[in-house]
């Protein structure tokens, strides 16, 4: 049988291994040159809050006798979610960049709920808990907001050889401005 110290240990092992693939996300949107440029500001902020937020839950777990977890677990049915953000990034489709963003952030979200739930976790901790997953919504909400904004646009791919936006309306260049 599993005790409260186990749970609490598992659920913020599990939260760790989340943001760690969080990050390599992020990490991965950030060497590579087809990045739409509506996230570009938003891929240091994200990874700075993986950092923050991994960080935290790490201290904590250690207080929980849990073991040192800093490295990233990789596997495929582990980070689904984020793994297929250098696949998306590779075809240079915007609406498929952003919705393979948007499940990201939304597996992340999913994660804490989860762990939200579990009724071992000490008050200070869902409070913590509870903390970073409204931070990490908005950034859900920014990716959200900014796919539907480029769905309304029109514009669906980045053409690799001049790293402009190709849209039914003809090139437009990837820094302009979008209302």
């Amino acid at each position: 049988m599993e005790t409260s110290t186990h749970k609490i240990i598992n659920t913020l092992s599990y939260l760790i291994w989340v943001q760690n693939n969080r990050l390599e996300g992020y990490q991965h949107a950030n060497e590579s040159l087809n990045v739409p440029s509506m996230l570009k500001p938003l891929i240091p902020e994200a990874s700075k809050l993986s950092n923050s937020c991994r960080s935290q839950l790490l201290k904590s777990a250690l207080l929980f006798g849990g073991k040192s977890m800093e490295d990233t677990v990789i596997s495929w049915a582990s980070s689904h979610a984020w793994i297929q953000v250098s696949r998306a990034l590779r075809h240079q489709n915007l609406m498929e960049i952003y919705s393979v963003f948007e499940n990201g952030e939304h597996a992340t979200q999913r994660a804490y709920e989860y762990a939200l739930k579990i009724n071992a976790i000490p008050g200070y901790l869902h409070e913590m808990l509870n903390v970073q997953k409204q931070k990490l919504a908005e950034h859900y909400e920014f990716i959200r907001s900014a796919a539907a904004r480029e769905a309304i646009s029109g514009e669906n791919t980045i053409n690799p050889y001049n790293r402009s936006i190709e849209s039914k309306q003809g090139l437009f260049s990837v820094s302009r401005t979008r209302l």
